[in-house]
């Protein structure tokens, strides 16, 4: 009888993890849905009114002779362009852009992300380091090149001054690891939790984009 129950105890859990889970795709599939409504919305009200601003901006640095006010005009367009950045983050998290599969050197990959970054780090005074490899993988550069610069970014962003970001790659029986590692003070617990949530971000309000 007690081995019975046990048994039925544990069906139990089991049945219960298994109906956790489902709710929680559920909600997480709601959540996507309702991300891409408003990344759609949002990003047509605010991108029109963003274009104005950056057109305007360019025209008047075309004739600004003073210094001072064309650093301040060549800064509104870069935090326009920033803008627009990250709405288009927005949407493609929400409603990611079909894979086009293919095949991609890990090394020019590697090449192409420190490329893209090596302005912020640098600004930063972290380093990048890239291991050395020969792998080709199967997938969607584009898409590949965007997820690891992100990672990468977060990994500068946790680097103090003087730290190194590493890019490396693991191949085992046909399966490939990129792996990135930083010199910061890793995730606490509640920043694990939140780690794959769009924008999310451990700093205080307005220091980042997460």
């Amino acid at each position: 009888l007690v081995l019975r129950l046990e048994h039925q105890i544990d069906d139990l859990h089991a049945r219960l993890a298994a109906a956790a889970d489902a709710d929680g795709e559920k909600l997480k599939a709601a959540k996507l849905a309702a991300l891409a409504e408003l990344a759609a919305g949002a990003g047509h009200e605010i991108n029109n009114p963003l274009a104005v601003i950056s057109g305007q901006a360019q025209r008047l640095m075309r004739t600004e002779q003073d210094d001072d006010r064309a650093d301040s005009l060549r800064t509104i367009v870069r935090q326009t362009h920033r803008i627009a950045g990250i709405l288009k983050d927005l949407r493609q998290f929400a409603r990611p852009a079909r894979p086009l599969p293919g095949r991609a050197a890990v090394s020019e990959l590697f090449a192409a992300v420190r490329s893209d970054l090596e302005a912020t780090a640098d600004e930063k005074h972290v380093r990048i380091d890239v291991a050395e490899t020969v792998v080709n993988v199967a997938g969607d550069a584009a898409q590949l090149r965007h997820a690891v610069a992100a990672v990468v970014r977060n990994g500068i962003d946790a680097a103090a001054p003087g730290g190194w970001v590493r890019l490396a790659c693991e191949a085992t029986f046909g399966d490939v690891r990129i792996v990135v590692t930083d010199s910061g003070p890793g995730l606490t617990p509640d920043a694990a939790e939140h780690a794959f949530d769009p924008f999310y971000c451990g700093k205080s309000a307005g220091r980042g984009r997460g």
